[in-house]
């Protein structure tokens, strides 16, 4: 049984993972509802948007930062596996080499 880590697939993953961060990071859904609570003052409706306009903006900033949270992780375990391969491929190197000598 063998497993190979698709350490490049990981990596665009978390390429991607940023960009849609750093895309939602520069969306202000928050403004509309905004608009909304100062085309109707003083009534419940306007107070409604206002909690509807921070909501979103809370909302989006926080899926912002998981989103670039998330694309880190992917980057961290694509550089772990290839760290692991590395050291994997090195150690049967030197079982591969020993084996030769030993053989003589």
């Amino acid at each position: 049984m063998s497993y190979e880590a698709a350490t490049q697939t990981l990596r665009q993953a978390a390429a991607k993972a940023k960009s849609a961060g750093d895309q939602a990071a520069g969306t202000d859904l928050g403004s509309a509802a905004t608009d909304l609570a100062a085309a109707l003052p003083g009534g419940r409706s306007a107070q409604a948007a206002d909690r509807v306009s921070r909501s979103w903006s809370e909302t989006i900033r926080a899926w912002s930062r998981g989103a670039g949270d998330h694309g880190a992780a992917l980057d961290s375990a694509a550089a772990e596996y290839g760290r692991n391969e590395q050291a994997g491929a090195d150690a049967f190197g030197r079982i591969a080499a020993d084996m030769k000598e030993q053989a003589g």
